[in-house]
């Protein structure tokens, strides 16, 4: 969808995905321009700090991937671009 397409050809999700591995999706034209700007003056008015687990070079991205479904990073993890 990211490149304007809204369908796969020859592909079959009921087919092609392995059991036990989920399809999820998500709207990114939601929220508004508002909500995100809302939403970082709460962020600064309370001062909030996200946990950072563990940060990795784009170069690392395996890495980052691995540690993500393995569990072992307590916290967000970042990938650098």
């Amino acid at each position: 969808m990211l490149g304007g397409l809204y369908t796969v050809k020859a592909f079959d999700p009921i087919k092609f995905i392995p059991n036990g591995v989920y399809l999820t999706g998500f709207h990114s034209n939601w929220p508004t321009e508002h909500v995100m700007h809302a939403l970082f003056a709460f962020i600064s008015e309370h001062r909030l700090v996200p946990h950072v687990g563990k940060t990795f070079a784009f170069s690392d991205i395996r890495s980052a991937l691995l540690a993500l479904d393995e569990g072992r990073v307590n916290g967000k993890i970042v990938v650098q671009i």
